[in-house]
């Protein structure tokens, strides 16, 4: 793929701002060689436009630095259906940022919106600019109250419809499932626990599963 770019800008935090020509969604996750203001050439990926920069023909777009023997994008992107307890403990953090951080950087991710787990995920994998796709119950007593921060589209359960449901299309989005889950399967915690019945979904749907146990 050509991209085509402007001068670099950087930015306090250490990524820059690049104005894209012509740019479209396909562009994400990009490796394009920018001169910065001082003429220098810095190799970056592309993470995300700058909300509020449309303008034509270019579009600012968020950027880090990066090397040739990152990961290339993939030719087929990966969407990585997540699904986590919400009984989180002191540490586990640690886990979930082991796990968010083995996945492919062009890996596409659907999460559920709710609190604990849920919401620990969307922090961290929007935070390292990839997509997240959240996919909201109906029944918002369990959802993150700041979920719409950190995704980068979203969809909405129908009315009337359960958990079971929602997992069910969450499933249906992804190509595989992680499962982080709070006890094993056969435990008497994980009776009702709705992240081994979306892995339990996803197997059967034959996606591979990977599931992680945080108290064994």
């Amino acid at each position: 793929m050509i991209v085509n770019t402007g001068r670099a800008r950087p930015q306090a935090d250490g990524t820059y701002v690049v104005p894209v020509l012509n740019a479209r969604a396909e562009m994400r996750g990009c490796k394009v060689f920018v001169q910065t203001p001082d003429d220098r050439t810095v190799l970056v990926r592309l993470i995300a436009p700058v909300e509020g920069t449309e303008t034509t023909p270019y579009t600012d777009w968020t950027a880090r630095t990066t090397t040739i023997e990152e990961p290339s994008p993939m030719t087929e992107p990966e969407i990585i259906t997540w699904t986590a307890t919400r009984r989180l403990e002191e540490g586990d953090d640690q886990t979930f940022a082991r796990l968010v951080a083995a996945t492919h950087p062009d890996a596409k991710h659907i999460t559920g919106g709710c609190i604990g787990g849920d919401a620990v995920l969307a922090r961290l994998l929007y935070g390292l600019g990839r997509m997240v796709h959240v996919v909201l119950p109906f029944d918002r007593s369990k959802v993150d109250p700041e979920w719409q921060l950190y995704c980068t589209s979203f969809e909405e359960m129908p009315e009337g419809t359960t958990y079971r449901q929602r997992d069910e299309r969450m499933v249906e989005l992804g190509t595989r499932c992680i499962g982080i889950c709070n006890r094993p399967e056969k435990h008497g915690a994980s009776i009702y626990s709705g992240a081994w019945m979306t892995v339990r979904i996803a197997s059967a749907q034959g996606r591979p599963t990977e599931t992680t146990v945080l108290r064994p």
